[in-house]
């Protein structure tokens, strides 16, 4: 669909948001922002589908109201592309282990050279930085439940913990990115200077 036959509608028409988030969490946050308007756009790896796909109608419920496109960021020509992208976008959902752009060489001060207005937001099991131990690893739903104690608080009395359906801790943070990201675009507007959320 080219940018033109784009339906109008919602609160946020006219905001372009590019996501290179898989799973759920950094779908789900584009698509709350889609849900109400947002231009997306769906990049995902020519190296690494998104699991959802394999998943039945997954992938294209936590992608829904979005366009989408294959690339291999960290190649020359795919980084050449993605740049161009972000050039135009007003927010970038990224989820990955902690230090992944960077070693793509694509920190936050080069995504800035290319528009300075740019708001990122960082998803990861860990955060962006603290014990390397911890920041370097990949995170599951189950994983963010068991560290958050959602897991332990779920069990039973006499009986081993579980994980709460259905993935709320993914939920939960594609909420609070999505969230996070609009507070920040709006300080963007207003001050021209973009901002680096780590969720």
């Amino acid at each position: 669909m080219k940018r033109a036959e784009l339906p109008s509608f919602g609160n946020l028409n006219g905001i372009r948001v590019v996501t290179t988030g898989t799973n759920i969490a950094g779908p789900v946050a584009a698509t709350f922002l889609a849900e109400q308007g947002a231009e997306v756009i769906h990049i995902e790896s020519t190296k690494a589908p998104d699991m959802l796909r394999r998943m039945g109608r997954a992938w294209t419920m936590e992608h829904r109201n979005g366009r989408s496109m294959a690339l291999n960021i960290p190649d020359p020509e795919g980084k050449k592309i993605f740049l161009k992208l972000l050039e135009e976008a007003d927010v970038l959902i990224e989820a990955s282990k902690a230090g992944q752009y960077d070693k793509w060489g694509l920190t936050d001060e080069v995504l800035w050279g290319e528009n300075p207005q740019l708001v990122i937001t960082h998803i990861s099991g860990f955060g962006q930085w603290g014990d390397p131990d911890y920041v370097r690893r990949a995170s599951y739903d189950p994983i963010a439940q068991a560290f958050s104690g959602v897991m332990y608080m779920n069990g039973l009395p006499g009986r081993r913990s579980a994980p709460a359906e259905v993935s709320i801790s993914d939920y939960y943070t594609g909420y609070m990115a999505a969230f996070a990201s609009l507070a920040a675009y709006i300080s963007a507007a207003r001050t021209g200077k973009g901002d680096s959320i780590d969720v």
